[in-house]
C-alpha cells in the first residue's frame, strides 16, 4: 500500500451550490484501505462530503463513520448503527 500522504480540499459555495475539489486524485487509491479525517463544522458538511465522494469508485460502499457516542441517540443515530458505523466515547483528561 502506498503510504504517501494524500490531501483533498473540498470547498462549498453556498450561493451557487458548487462543490470544488482541490488536491490529490483519490481515484488512484479508491480501492485501498484509507483513513479520512474530516474537521467539519456542522452536520451540513456530511451531505457535502457524500456528494463529493459519490464519483470516487467504490469509496461510499466501503465508508465507515467514526463518531462520538452522543450521536448514536440523535435523529440519524439509528441509520449509523444499522450501517455499522463506529461510536466512541471520549474521556476527560486527568
Amino acid at each position: 500500500m502506498d503510504t504517501e500522504n494524500r490531501t483533498l480540499n473540498l470547498n462549498l459555495n453556498l450561493n451557487h451550490a458548487v462543490v470544488g475539489e482541490v488536491g490529490d486524485d483519490l481515484m488512484t487509491i479508491a480501492d485501498e484501505p484509507a483513513l479520512m479525517m474530516v474537521n467539519h463544522q456542522s452536520t451540513a458538511d456530511v451531505p457535502v462530503l457524500m456528494y463529493a465522494l459519490q464519483n470516487k469508485g467504490n469509496v461510499l460502499n466501503n465508508l465507515m463513520w467514526i463518531q462520538d457516542v452522543m450521536f448514536k441517540y440523535a435523529s440519524f443515530g439509528w441509520v449509523s448503527y444499522i450501517h455499522g458505523d463506529f461510536f466512541i466515547q471520549q474521556v476527560g483528561s486527568k
